[in-house]
């Protein structure tokens, strides 16, 4: 799925219809940038391994590994080096769970959002097939199947929850802070400028903080600086353009920032373990 999102990393996809808030996707060895939305995502390795960064910690999971993540949680996934992955996830509004915002089941839903901040990982593999099962339900669209998806969403759910008493559970510990909207109005900024060159100075004169500042809330809230969020942004659109084939591999490289073609190809290197003109020609 390409990636549609503002420029404060809000994707814009609509997920669902009102009557039915939830909708199914799957990546493929390119990754997806830094995003967050209102729902809920819950995310299944089918195949290969890859790593899940949301808040300010990072996961790696394998095939039949899975990661609940929460509502405005910026999130994004990264393959590994040299690695192939295939990942199917759902997002979906905490109603399509509860109903009415008033009932027993909305208090479920708030007190672990309380609890699990970012999102917390699945250690119960049955957790990953549910979430594929939901995923190919919604693609299959079978007599009902909006009933089975609800139970196989609710399953997973209680699974979170359970793996929030568990003293061992891998959460992301990174939950809402007064500073997120300031953050998310710097990757506004530098999602609109992938193709400019731009310095992290550039970056402190639109946010009205020192540079220090700029990084210092940058790693509190994704564990990154507003440099390597610029890299890793720039480095997922060129896997995209590249993929898509219409493009020179210098073209991409301009089109995401990049004016050296070398500096470009070792970055590109770097992250995804082939060459930009490797990854074009693979199928």
């Amino acid at each position: 799925m390409e990636a549609r999102i503002d420029g404060s990393g809000r994707e814009l996809q609509p997920h669902g219809t009102a009557d039915f808030p939830c909708a199914a996707y799957e990546t493929e060895d390119t990754g997806f940038p830094w995003h967050w939305h209102e729902e809920f995502e819950a995310i299944s390795v089918l195949s290969g391994e890859l790593e899940v960064a949301a808040g300010d910690r990072r996961l790696r999971l394998a095939a039949g590994q899975a990661v609940l993540l929460s509502p405005g949680a910026p999130h994004a996934l990264f393959p590994l080096p040299g690695r192939r992955y295939k990942e199917c996830d759902i997002v979906f509004h905490p109603r399509l769970l509860c109903g009415a915002a008033d009932g027993v089941l909305w208090r479920h839903v708030r007190v672990y959002l309380a609890e699990a901040a970012a999102g917390i990982a699945l250690p119960d593999p049955e957790s990953a097939a549910q979430i594929a099962s939901a995923c190919a339900l919604c693609a299959q669209k079978p007599p009902l199947y909006e009933f089975r998806v609800r139970e196989a969403l609710t399953h997973v759910f209680c699974q979170a929850c359970a793996a929030l008493r568990e003293p061992r559970s891998v959460r992301v510990p990174a939950g809402p802070r007064k500073d997120d909207d300031q953050v998310k109005e710097m990757m506004r900024f530098l999602q609109s400028r992938l193709d400019q060159p731009i310095h992290l100075a550039d970056l402190a004169r639109f946010a009205h903080l020192s540079e220090r500042a700029c990084q210092r809330r940058f790693r509190e809230c994704l564990n990154l600086t507003p440099m390597q969020y610029l890299a890793e942004a720039r480095l997922t659109r060129a896997a995209e353009l590249l993929r898509a084939g219409n493009l020179t591999v210098t073209e991409v490289g301009i089109r995401c920032g990049f004016q050296s073609p070398g500096y470009f190809a070792r970055l590109f290197h770097a992250r995804y373990g082939l060459s930009p003109r490797a990854w074009r020609e693979r199928k």
